[in-house]
């Protein structure tokens, strides 16, 4: 925190010496405007200085959406997050997201109280975590 909290002081100091459209003090207008945002991590030690982690597990769906270009209807692209979010969720609690979808789908049924939902979550299954792999069969099942 002492060297961002300098770094702060040294903006406010010297943003008015830089020309006002110019690129340097757009850059240094948006870092003080953005100053909370900036300096979350330092105060939660869950949050990552980097958004990374969350840029990768979006990206093939990303990529995905520049070939498919468009969604049939709102409620096929609603389905389309919903499955990408439940796949990248398992993978971001090291579940293999085959596993984790066939033992979704084995169990909804069964969940007819929103706290039995919450229990089909990936970091509250009682699934063993496995580390995903290229193995794309399981058992006899192949998909």
């Amino acid at each position: 925190m002492p060297i961002l909290d300098a770094l702060k002081i040294w903006l406010e100091k010297n943003i008015s010496k830089v020309l006002k459209g110019g690129h340097t003090y757009k850059a240094m207008y948006y870092m003080l405007n953005q100053w909370p945002y900036l300096v979350g991590y330092c105060e939660d030690g869950k949050l990552n200085i980097s958004n990374a982690l969350a840029e990768n597990a979006i990206r093939p769906f990303a990529i995905g959406r520049k070939a498919w270009l468009f969604a049939d209807t709102p409620q096929g692209a609603k389905a389309s997050a919903a499955c990408y979010s439940l796949i990248e969720t398992a993978k971001a609690n090291d579940i293999d997201p085959y596993t984790y979808i066939l033992h979704v789908l084995e169990h909804i049924s069964e969940a007819d109280t929103p706290e039995k939902l919450d229990g089909l979550l990936p970091w509250n299954t009682a699934l063993e975590k496995i580390k995903k792999t290229n193995q794309f069969t399981k058992g006899n099942t192949s998909i």
